[in-house]
């Protein structure tokens, strides 16, 4: 019997040892793969969207799928280069990096920018826009660990690089010729644009061009904290209405981008690159909004024909149009469909008005409407399920929330509506320092860019409902 039992332990060890054996080695296996493309003395990176960080092309295994395999998807899905995955060069705890070599040619750019490097074109990769902003080659040795991702890995992808195989690259000036025949019309004009500002002698024309670009601050979100000075001098019911239409707009805009796929100017032509858009710029988001808004303010105001009103809106938005043309963000095409589209959108909502009176105001503060924005952008954001689309869809939740649990205010002080904009704006400043705090996590980077939107919403819905219980 004691035998038995000698036996039973020893078997039952056996299979203990070997059960904690099998799970170090899957905890120890890694959990991405990483790709090395070493060209002429450098090394191709992208520069996140998400996290706003130089990084290597590399992401996630998926299940039963080979490391070698996920880093030539990898490669490919956010540069749209095709590569033979060589040996393994080393690995960390979580990931197995690779020396990876094109099998064409390798292009780009032959101006350095900025950050010293060359930039790649990849306007056809497919995570273009999604997840990457652009893709350069740089010298590994140029630049400070801080900017990579993972900052304690830098001096590791170093010596890693050494390692790498060296391929050459053939550099071109400008790619204006594989624009669409619309574009390459305009490109052109921008060269001459800038060619007689920019690089001018003379002190107007060098403050013209500091005039131009300063234009460009239209084109951040930002702007959108004036919405509670709107909602205190138009009211509550206007402000809601004229909110769900810039969401639907930039909803309609998001899925252009997504369905068109045509690049900004400076895609083809780096060196006129001035500013930091991203992404495609069919139609332009920024001048679609602005449209909106002016349009729809006027209306609200009774504005008719040529007034002060209206001269203020033309200066703007040709101050809009200009800067982002100039400084090679979006084409004029791109900027004119906006504010078709803008201006579509606004008369849509004016005939609203005509149609059923006073009532299509109070329509936005309904449950209906936003339930079925909040169904349609959340479709949307399943089936193409890009960061913008998914924001959206979530800021359209959290004003659903807001029509469903609260009774907001008709009216609030114009005293009220500034103190709101102050605080919208300390909370944007400390979603940007939390970004900060978690930009080496793509998950975490998400998170913080889509909450940040339906957090203005949520912490204004807080606020305006104090002021309702104040009265």
């Amino acid at each position: 019997m004691t035998g038995i039992w000698r036996n039973y332990v020893l078997l039952s060890s056996v299979v203990l040892l070997s059960v904690l054996f099998s799970i170090k080695t899957v905890h120890a296996a890694p959990k991405g793969a990483v790709c090395l493309v070493r060209a002429d003395n450098s090394l191709v990176m992208v520069k996140e969207i998400l996290t706003e960080k130089w990084s290597l092309p590399a992401g996630t295994i998926a299940v039963d799928e080979p490391p070698q395999q996920a880093a030539q998807r990898e490669v490919w899905e956010e540069t749209g280069l095709v590569v033979t995955v060589g040996k393994e060069l080393g690995h960390s705890e979580s990931a197995v990096f690779f020396d990876c070599v094109a099998d064409s040619d390798l292009i780009a750019f032959g101006q350095q920018d900025k950050d010293g490097g060359h930039v790649l074109p990849i306007w056809f990769a497919p995570h273009y826009g999604i997840e990457i902003a652009h893709a350069h080659l740089i010298d590994p040795f140029s630049i400070e660990a801080e900017v990579y991702r993972y900052p304690a890995e830098w001096h590791f992808i170093q010596d890693l690089y050494l390692k790498a195989t060296e391929q050459p690259v053939s550099y071109v000036e400008s790619l204006a010729e594989a624009a669409p025949s619309f574009h390459q019309l305009e490109l052109p004009w921008i060269a001459k644009f800038q060619s007689w500002l920019r690089f001018s002698d003379s002190p107007p024309l060098t403050l013209i061009s500091s005039l131009l670009l300063g234009g460009l601050m239209l084109s951040s979100p930002w702007w959108l904290l004036l919405l509670p000075i709107c909602y205190s001098q138009l009211g509550r019911d206007f402000a809601f209405k004229l909110i769900f239409t810039l969401i639907f707009g930039a909803l309609v805009v998001q899925l252009g981008k997504v369905g068109f796929q045509l690049p900004r100017p400076f895609v083809y032509q780096p060196s006129l690159n001035l500013a930091q858009q991203v992404g495609y710029g069919l139609p332009s988001l920024s001048v679609t909004l602005w449209t909106i808004g002016f349009a729809m303010v006027g209306n609200q105001l009774g504005l008719k024909g040529w007034n002060r009103f209206s001269f203020i809106n033309t200066i703007v938005l040709l101050w809009l149009v200009v800067a982002l043309f100039y400084s090679a963000s979006t084409f004029l095409i791109d900027s004119l469909t906006g504010l078709l589209f803008g201006w579509l959108c606004a008369w849509h909502m004016s005939r609203l008005d005509t149609k059923i009176g006073e009532k299509s105001q109070q329509l936005f503060v309904g449950k209906g409407v936003w339930l079925m924005l909040s169904v349609l952008s959340g479709i949307f954001a399943f089936l193409w399920q890009t960061p913008q689309l998914l924001g959206l869809a979530l800021v359209s939740c959290a004003f659903l929330l807001s029509v469903f649990a609260f009774e907001l205010p008709k009216i609030i002080s114009a005293k009220a509506g500034v103190i709101l904009s102050a605080v919208l704006a300390a909370v944007c400043f400390a979603f940007v320092l939390l970004h900060s705090m978690v930009d080496t996590s793509n998950f975490y980077s998400l998170l913080v860019k889509v909450l940040l939107l339906p957090s203005l919403v949520i912490v204004s819905t807080v606020y305006l409902r104090m002021v309702n219980m104040s009265k």
